[in-house]
Formats: C-alpha cells, sequence, structure tokens
C-alpha cells in the first residue's frame, strides 16, 4: 500500500493506492488521523480520499471509508472521494456508497461539489 498526504489551498488530499481491506485499515486509519490532526493545526476544511487506479476494496475497506467520513463529519469538515479505480467504482455502485458521499473522478469537480 502506498499512501501520501498533501494540501492545496482549504483541502487536504490523503491518497490511497493499493488494497484496502482489514491488512491494511491500521496503517490507513493512521494516516487518517495524523492528516486531520494536521487540518486542524493548517486550518483546512475540505477532506478528500483519493483512491487511485490500481486500489481494490473489500467491504472492510468500505467499513473504513464510513469511519473515516464519520471522523470528518465530527471534525467539522467537508468530505469527499476522488475514486480513479473502475474496480473501487463498481463496488462503491453495488454496496450504495456513491448515494452517500460526494465521489467524483476528477479533483477539480469533486473541490467544486464538495465546497
Amino acid at each position: 500500500m502506498k499512501t501520501g498526504i498533501r494540501f492545496d489551498d482549504k483541502v487536504c488530499v490523503v491518497s490511497l493506492d493499493g488494497q484496502i481491506n482489514i491488512t491494511t485499515q491500521t496503517d490507513i486509519k493512521n494516516l487518517v488521523n495524523s492528516a486531520i490532526d494536521q487540518m486542524t493545526r493548517l486550518k483546512k476544511k475540505v477532506f478528500i480520499l483519493e483512491i487511485t487506479k490500481g486500489s481494490h476494496i473489500t467491504s472492510s475497506g468500505i467499513k473504513l471509508v464510513f469511519d473515516i467520513h464519520a471522523q470528518c463529519v465530527e471534525a467539522d469538515l467537508k468530505f469527499g472521494i476522488l475514486n480513479q479505480s473502475d474496480t473501487v467504482k463498481s463496488v462503491f455502485k453495488l454496496s450504495g456508497l456513491e448515494n452517500y458521499m460526494v465521489i467524483h473522478s476528477d479533483y477539480d469537480t469533486l473541490v467544486k461539489l464538495v465546497r
């Protein structure tokens, strides 16, 4: 799993590339906690979870996405998913996640929708 955090304007992007599952969830949670802490200090208000083209997600990963969303809501942050994986897109569609959260494949469009 490759991960990263980057900041643009008032946006924090947490990037995930690889398996999003029970094996990687602790590392992802730690990364998200670090990102939210940094966002608080830097006064960032938009959290984007970027899922890259090579990523795959399991049911544990879907629960993790819901948990991250809830954590952002609790921290009064806007939340969106930048999804570039066709595999993950189909899982989100089947799970109904796309009806619950803002998900888009284009960064600029997603940021406009989330703000």
